[in-house]
């Protein structure tokens, strides 16, 4: 009996850690992101599409564009306008507070749980 309380003990103790370093690197993310705005040139998203291949979304001054880029490779796929990069750049930091915003409920749940069982 007590080697599965030492295992479930185990598994909440992995759970917290993982917690703490999402909530960690969410932190530095945004206090790194404060940092970037203030850039002429931003890379606002990227996506990898095969092992070496990428699209990227930049941000230079007023104006966006789609690049892609492989291995000693880079195209211009097509060029962004402010709003379209303004449109990206927030639904992007929309899903990152969703995903905050899940995560910290989950955590209050398992947080209620294990007040419950403690009483």
């Amino acid at each position: 009996m007590d080697f599965f309380v030492m295992i479930i003990k185990l598994i909440f103790g992995l759970i917290i850690i993982f917690g703490v370093c999402f909530v960690a690197l969410n932190y530095s993310n945004k206090s790194l992101s404060k940092i970037s705005n203030k850039r002429y040139v931003k890379v606002v998203d990227r996506m990898q599409i095969s092992k070496d291949t990428y699209i990227v979304i930049l941000k230079i001054g007023n104006k966006g564009m789609v690049l892609l880029t492989n291995m000693g490779h880079t195209e211009k796929l097509q060029e962004l306008s402010l709003e379209e990069i303004e449109n990206i750049e927030s639904s992007k930091m929309e899903s990152y507070e969703n995903m905050t915003n899940i995560f910290n409920k989950l955590i209050s749940k398992i947080k209620s749980k294990e007040d419950k069982d403690e009483k």
